[in-house]
């Protein structure tokens, strides 16, 4: 599957999703807040960690979420929900590691977080990869798109 994610300003990014199960999809325009796109961050840190079934593995499956949009007009808008039916609880339990190693990375408070959903080692494995990310993302010019594929 390849993931587009396009600058189309310095707090604006659109994502492009191809080659995935189900037809191609994007995500219209949306901020980027904290410097970078949130699907962007769920990408680095669910590969890094070998998370096959949490965000972008449920879109690699087929899955679509909320502003999911195809790119080709289609008269029968396939549904992702079957997917997020048999993977809701491991999409969520992805969804807490990201935003934990996330919030780490920016340096917020653990306070009210709870336990911590990763090791030490997946915390640093993360943490590395949010900043690869990063600095992808910061070298990708307005108008242009960094490319992801994945591998999962």
């Amino acid at each position: 599957m390849r993931i587009r994610f396009v600058r189309l300003d310095v707090d604006l990014c659109e994502i492009v999703v191809t080659g995935r199960k189900g037809h191609d999809v994007r995500l219209p325009a949306a901020p980027v807040r904290g410097g970078l796109p949130h699907d962007l961050v769920h990408a680095a840190v669910e590969e890094s960690l070998r998370i096959t079934d949490g965000f972008w593995g449920a879109v690699a499956a087929g899955a679509t979420f909320d502003g999911f949009e195809p790119l080709e007009p289609r008269r029968h808008r396939g549904s992702g929900a079957k997917v997020l039916r048999r993977r809701g609880d491991r999409v969520m339990a992805g969804e807490l590691k990201v935003n934990y190693a996330y919030r780490l990375w920016r340096g917020l408070p653990r306070t009210g977080t709870g336990p911590s959903p990763l090791s030490p080692e997946e915390i640093l494995t993360a943490s590395a990869a949010i900043d690869a990310a990063e600095t992808r993302w910061r070298n990708t010019p307005t108008g242009s798109a960094l490319e992801w594929t994945w591998h999962l």
